[in-house]
């Protein structure tokens, strides 16, 4: 599903995917994204209920830490 976030590298709309007990955010002109597994997930979980926007910022704060890393050190 695309999201309104934006890649931070290339301004690209970010894409979430779940699959088998995992939760992703990627983006597809950079080909970088990132996972939280099935385990790491039951934190935004409570009375049943999914708490999305949580867990996108999280994963979106996560996506931007890991560009930084990728990119070259000025």
């Amino acid at each position: 599903m695309i999201t309104n976030l934006r890649c931070i590298r290339c301004g690209s709309p970010l894409i979430l995917r779940e699959k088998r007990g995992q939760v992703g955010l990627y983006c597809a002109s950079c080909r970088i994204g990132v996972v939280m597994l099935e385990g790491d997930l039951k934190r935004y979980v409570s009375d049943e209920r999914m708490d999305w926007r949580g867990l996108l910022m999280t994963l979106f704060a996560a996506h931007a830490a890991r560009l930084a890393l990728l990119s070259p050190q000025q």
